[in-house]
This record gives C-alpha cells, structure tokens and sequence, in this order.
C-alpha cells in the first residue's frame, strides 16, 4: 500500500514537472497579480459532498456541502458550510499557502487547515484543493486533508539488505464541489 502511495506521489511530481507546473509561495495569504484574473474566475458558490475514506476504495459519511470562494482584495476565502471533519471537530481554515500553476492557469492550491478539537499527528495542517475548468468554464474543485498515517509493521532490514516492511493506513477526508 506505501509502494502505491509512494508511486502516487512520484507519478503526481513527475506529472507536474512534464507539465511545466511550478509552486508558488503566498505571501500573507494574497495572490500575485500575475494569477489574480485567473484564480478570480474560481470565484463562486459550488455544491457538491464530503466523504470520508479509509484507503480501500470504500467512502463513508457522505455528507452534502456548499462551498463558498470569494476574494476580499487579493486574498481568496473559502468557506464550507459544514465542518469537513465532522461536525463536533471545529476544525478551521486559514489563509492560502501556496499554489502550483501551469502557465498562468492555478491548478491546485493549499491552505493552512486547524483540525480544532479533532486535532493529533495524522491530519495535515493543509487542505488541497485541485481545480479543474470545465468545457463550460465553470470549475470543479476537488478538496481532501489527510487525516491518516502509515505505520512500520518491521522496521528491521533482513540480512538480504532489503527494505523494512511497511504497511500504510491512510485516510482522507475528501469533497467534490461544482460551480452553480
């Protein structure tokens, strides 16, 4: 399971990099100008559901959202209109840390995530969010933090020298929203 995750990220940066996508760093949490009119066309009420999945494929917790992007000046605000984690958690999300872009296209971007009273070492302090226009220029964004880890079954090497066994747990808390 780490092989295919670990294949997952090595295919992902090989794809940027073929792609010609670079990372770019937000200061104080505003877009660069050169990217505002084109993260501006994001801009809108999406709908769509968070779902819950613990890595075998299988979602859990289906959940209907609303999702709200909108600028105040240069700096975008994303509001969800239910807890991504779970109603009880409180979690929270902060100002945007960076984005990755292909020409001046924004095609994912990362913001700063408060897992609130749900908080402990497996879930990310970001939450990702792909951005795709679609045919009909409105976008879809596909939202997930990770809220799982992997974990060393046998961290020893064997006297073959080969690699210690590792077996991965990792859970993401998704949403797929579309533009209205």
């Amino acid at each position: 399971m780490l092989r295919r995750f670990m294949l997952f990220v090595a295919a992902s940066l090989t794809a940027l990099t073929l792609t010609g996508c670079k990372q770019i760093e937000m200061k104080n949490g505003e877009v660069p100008a050169a990217f505002l009119d084109q993260a501006r066309k994001a801009e809108g009420v999406y709908t769509g559901h968070i779902e819950e999945s613990d890595g075998s494929g299988l979602s859990k917790n289906l959940r209907e959202a609303t999702m709200v992007l909108k600028f105040e000046g240069t700096r975008p605000v994303l509001t969800i209109s239910t807890d991504i984690l779970g109603e009880n958690c409180g979690s929270k999300l902060g100002e945007i840390l960076n984005v990755q872009v292909s020409g001046l296209k924004v095609k994912r971007a990362a913001f700063a995530f408060d897992a609130g009273k749900c908080a402990n070492a497996d879930i990310s302090d970001r939450m990702m969010i792909d951005i795709h226009e679609n045919p009909d220029g409105k976008f879809s964004l596909n939202v997930w933090v990770m809220t799982g880890s992997a974990q060393i079954i046998d961290g020893t090497k064997s006297t073959a020298g080969t690699e210690p066994v590792i077996e991965t747990s990792v859970t993401l808390t998704k949403g797929h929203f579309r533009q209205n």
